[in-house]
């Protein structure tokens, strides 16, 4: 079974994943949902794939959750470290972090040192600190995959200057074949 966490499961790409996971069947399980202030919608997301954690970035949004959660999941702390603690949870194998901007780098970071399959939406992490994190990634032996197309141009960037790279090939990459 592969246990999937999505930081930013509120917006388009998060949703999508969701889409996609359920239509794969029992062998994928969502294990966690981050978002940054849709409670509503999270709520949604909460009810029908049980997730094991729950974190909202925005402390009053998280407040709201807390007592409409009825003991569902368990909803973790707010803000860059409720997203951080998810993306290390021991029994998460993939994390899909599609956040907006630079609050995505320390989960990315996190994920990276706890050796996990990131599966990257969010392009910032690499543009701020690109090379270092790649670095990281093969450090702890994780896999960093792009699945959106802003990061696979950095990742290619990155790659076409970096000998040693623990991203996978991107399929229009010049090393791939």
């Amino acid at each position: 079974m592969k246990r999937i966490a999505i930081l930013g499961s509120t917006g388009s790409i998060g949703q999508n994943a969701l889409k996609v996971i359920e239509s794969l069947g029992p062998a994928y399980q969502v294990i966690g949902l981050a978002a940054s202030t849709n409670t509503k919608k999270i709520l949604e997301q909460t009810i029908q794939f049980k997730p094991k954690w729950v974190s909202l970035f925005d402390p009053e949004a998280s407040k709201r959750l807390r007592t409409q959660l009825n003991g569902h999941s368990t909803l973790l702390s707010p803000g860059v470290e409720g997203l951080a603690e998810m993306a290390s949870q021991s029994d998460v194998d993939l994390v899909l972090t599609s956040l907006v901007g630079g609050v995505g780098l320390l989960p990315l970071v996190t994920a990276i040192k706890a050796g996990k399959t990131i599966a990257l939406a969010n392009k910032e992490p690499m543009v701020m600190a690109g090379e270092a994190l790649m670095k990281e990634a093969q450090r702890w032996n994780a896999t960093i995959l792009p699945v959106d197309s802003e990061p696979s141009a950095v990742f290619q960037c990155i790659q076409s200057t970096s000998k040693n790279s623990s991203l996978i090939p991107h399929p229009l990459s010049a090393k791939y074949g």
